[in-house]
């Protein structure tokens, strides 16, 4: 009989996993519907146009790709390019392609990259968060977001702290 307890204990119900997961969709949506409220503001910068826009609007477009020192790769129809400066490679250009296609070829579709980017970053780092302390700790324990500074910071001892 104990040991049906301590397992029934365990085990989180539904509307616990709801409980876990409501402040976490809460709190990306506030972060996507802040982050958008003025992408249109205050147009488009050269680094923008320069490392992501052009040849993301190219390949959207089907203009030919104009790559940097000419390095880029040929799948099938598609000239993509590898590097868009001496330092910087087209990782950008590729990830805003879907963006430029689906939102049009415009400075809000090209923000919107980063904005996602930036909201799957968190949830990425709060399902990590929630993984670690569900290892170490009883039960799961609900993502907060004040909680996820390096362990190397002083407020890192929430990680840590035994209750």
């Amino acid at each position: 009989m104990e040991q049906q307890t301590s397992d029934r204990r365990k085990r989180p119900g539904p509307f616990r996993s709801i409980l876990v997961a409501l402040p976490v969709a809460l709190a990306l949506a506030s972060f996507l519907i802040l982050g958008a409220y003025q992408l249109h503001l205050p147009g488009l910068h050269y680094d923008e146009a320069r490392e992501a826009g052009l040849n993301a609007m190219q390949l959207v477009t089907g203009l030919p790709v104009t790559a940097f020192r000419d390095a880029a790769a040929e799948i099938g129809p598609w000239r993509l390019p590898l590097m868009v400066q001496d330092y910087i490679g087209a990782l950008n250009v590729l990830l805003a392609t879907p963006f430029l296609a689906f939102g049009g070829v415009n400075v809000v579709a090209l923000r919107w990259m980063p904005l996602v980017v930036a909201a799957l970053t968190l949830l990425l780092a709060c399902g990590w968060r929630g993984a670690w302390a569900g290892r170490y700790r009883r039960g799961p324990r609900p993502c907060s977001w004040h909680s996820i500074p390096p362990l190397c910071s002083g407020a890192g001892r929430a990680f840590l702290s035994p209750t």
